[in-house]
């Protein structure tokens, strides 16, 4: 199973995303069925399942460090 994420907010102390789950098979069809984003915009694929909430996106490669 593949999950999509769509990031919507990024700040400074946090980012804001949106989780999809796969588009589902209708048995009758055998065709993908694709909804939209609870708020009206069509911004992932599949079906809406819920908002995530991340720490702040860090450049570790670069000489970040984590935030405890």
């Amino acid at each position: 199973m593949e999950l999509t994420l769509t990031r919507i907010a990024k700040r400074k102390d946090y980012t804001i995303g949106r989780l999809y789950l796969p588009p589902s098979k209708s048995p009758q069809e055998g065709t993908s069925e694709s909804s939209s984003s609870p708020r009206g915009g069509r911004e992932g694929t599949g079906t809406y399942f819920c908002d995530t909430l991340e720490p702040t996106w860090r450049d570790y490669e670069h000489g970040a460090n984590k935030v405890k």
